[in-house]
C-alpha cells in the first residue's frame, strides 16, 4: 500500500495528459508504416504488440542505452513471458536474464534522475513523498517491473481484441470511423464484450456456505471470472450483443475498490489511440483471417500468435 500510494503522484492530472501525449506520438509512429500496405499484415506483431512496452519505455524516460527501442522491446515481453504460470526452465532462465538486464537500465535512469530531473515518471517516483518517507532504488526498479508487466501483455492483447472485435461488427467500425467521440465508450464496450473470458482467479473456500442456492465445501475451489461478471444478464441487458452505444460501467476489468488497477487509464488511452489509429490505416475492405493465426503452448495455456488481417490488393506475406 505504501507503493502503490506513492506510484499515484505519477498519476496527478498533469501526469496523466502527459502520458496520454506520449501514447499517442508512441502509436502514430508505429501505424504510420501500416498505411498503404497491401496483403496479409500481422498487425499483432507489427502493431498491438510493440507499442505498450514502448509506451512503457516512453513514460518512465527508461530506455535501452542507445535508445535502441527493439532491445528494450525484445527484453521486455522476455521478461513477461516468466511471470505465466508453469513455463519451461529455459524461458524463465531467459526471463531471469533479461529482467536483470532491464532492471539496470531502471537503475541507471534513477541514478541520473536523482542528480538532474527530467518530465517522466521516473522523476515523479524519485520526487516522491509521504512524510519523512521516499522511495528507494529498489522499490521503483519494483514499481517499473510492476508496470511493465502488467500493463505489456494484457494491452496488447487488447488492442488485438479491440481491432478483431470491430472487424467483426461492421456496423460499429464504421460508425466509429465517421465519429471518433464515440472511441471512449466502445472501448468500456469491447472491453466488457471480448475481455477476460471464462477463466479467473482462484480462491478456496475457508469454510461450508451457501451461495445463491448452490452448497460450497470448505476446500473447494472457485473461479472469480470477470469475463463471466461482463456477460452477467442482471447487469448487461442482452449481454451477449455488442453494442456501443451500451456504455457499460461497473466493469470488473481493472479490478474494484483498494486494489483497482491503477494503470486503467494508462491502458483505456493506449487502447483508444490504437483504434484511432487502425480505423485510419485498415482499409475498407479489411478482414480478420482467423484461420491463418498460430498457436504456441505458453505455460497451461495455448496462446495464440499473431492477428493476421488481410488487407487486400494482393497476396502479401505474414
Amino acid at each position: 500500500l505504501r507503493q502503490r500510494r506513492m506510484l499515484n503522484t505519477g498519476f496527478t492530472p498533469r501526469g496523466i495528459a502527459r502520458m496520454n501525449r506520449q501514447i499517442r506520438e508512441v502509436v502514430e509512429r508505429h501505424a504510420r508504416p501500416l498505411h498503404g500496405r497491401k496483403g496479409i499484415v500481422d498487425v499483432m506483431a507489427e502493431f498491438t504488440t510493440p507499442i505498450p512496452i514502448a509506451v512503457v519505455s516512453r513514460i518512465t524516460g527508461v530506455a535501452a542505452p542507445g535508445d535502441a527501442e527493439e532491445r528494450f522491446s525484445r527484453l521486455g515481453q522476455e521478461t513477461i513471458q516468466g511471470f505465466f504460470n508453469f513455463v519451461s526452465e529455459e524461458i524463465q532462465q531467459r526471463a531471469n536474464l533479461a529482467y536483470a538486464e532491464l532492471s539496470g537500465w531502471v537503475r541507471d535512469t534513477i541514478a541520473r534522475r536523482r542528480e538532474k530531473e527530467e518530465d517522466d515518471l521516473i522523476t515523479d517516483l524519485v520526487r516522491a513523498r509521504e512524510g519523512d518517507d521516499r522511495l528507494t532504488d529498489d522499490d521503483i526498479v519494483a514499481l517499473v517491473s510492476a508496470i511493465l508487466s502488467a500493463g505489456s501483455e494484457t494491452t496488447a492483447t487488447g488492442g488485438t481484441l479491440a481491432i478483431t472485435t470491430l472487424l467483426e461488427h461492421r456496423d460499429a467500425l464504421e460508425r466509429l470511423r465517421r465519429d471518433r467521440s464515440l472511441i471512449p465508450q466502445a472501448i468500456s464496450e469491447i472491453l466488457r464484450f471480448g475481455f477476460g473470458g471464462a477463466g479467473g482467479m482462484w480462491r478456496f473456500a475457508t469454510e461450508d456456505f451457501e451461495l445463491r442456492g448452490k452448497r460450497i465445501r470448505k476446500g473447494q475451489m472457485l473461479v472469480l471470472s470477470s469475463g463471466a461478471a461482463s456477460r452477467d444478464p442482471s447487469v448487461y441487458p442482452d449481454p451477449d450483443r455488442f453494442d456501443i452505444d451500451r456504455n457499460p460501467r461497473d466493469l470488473l476489468i481493472f479490478g474494484y475498490g483498494p486494489h483497482y488497477c491503477l494503470g486503467a487509464n494508462l491502458a483505456r488511452e493506449e487502447l483508444a489511440c490504437m483504434v484511432d489509429a487502425a480505423l485510419d490505416f485498415l482499409p475498407p475492405d479489411a478482414t480478420y483471417r482467423a484461420d491463418l493465426v498460430e498457436k504456441k503452448p505458453v505455460g497451461l495455456f495455448d496462446r495464440a500468435l499473431g492477428c493476421p488481417i488481410d488487407f487486400g490488393g494482393g497476396v502479401g506475406t505474414r
